[in-house]
């Protein structure tokens, strides 16, 4: 299983998903097509993605209460085991579809973590069993910063997420 992360022109997304053509479209995607596009880079194995979601559980109630609110709001986001659908697509494997908006909030968000105090609890707090695919906190951190990446691009531009496994 991959999971993959797109930006995508909202208003676009939202008059095609009104005019009931949206998964049709999704299915059918051509590699130009400007209201949607593949952040190729944020694609990866469901299995780190859930390995990053277990480390960051793991780490998040050790952190400061100021800090741990800023984790919440982006990471907590990201691996969140709720369907967070603000587009309202009910599609099978879609786990977040977000505004552009809210894609704003969530970058300021990563903008605001302090990395260097998950950086210090992870020896101590990431489990066992995460460290097979995310051994040291530099391989966490680097997989953070994809997901930091996608938020940034995609606020910068004004633009909505399309998360989906597949």
């Amino acid at each position: 299983m991959q999971i993959s992360c797109s930006s995508i022109d909202w208003l676009e997304a939202k008059r095609r998903h009104a005019a009931g053509t949206l998964q049709t479209d999704l299915i059918n995607l051509k590699d130009d097509e400007e209201w949607i596009r593949d952040l190729d880079a944020r694609s990866d194995s469901g299995l780190q993605f859930s390995s990053a979601g277990n480390i960051y559980q793991a780490l998040a109630p050790h952190l400061s209460e100021e800090n741990r609110a800023h984790v919440d709001a982006s990471l907590g986001l990201v691996f969140s085991n709720d369907l967070i659908d603000e587009l309202r697509l009910n599609v099978d494997d879609c786990f977040l579809t977000l505004t552009p908006e809210k894609v704003a909030h969530v970058a300021s968000e990563f903008q605001r973590v302090d990395y260097r105090q998950l950086a210090e609890l992870y020896d101590q707090h990431c489990p066992v069993d995460e460290r097979e695919y995310m051994p040291t906190f530099e391989e966490f951190k680097e997989y953070i910063d994809q997901w930091q990446v996608a938020f940034s691009e995609a606020a910068a531009e004004g633009r909505g997420l399309f998360c989906f496994c597949n």
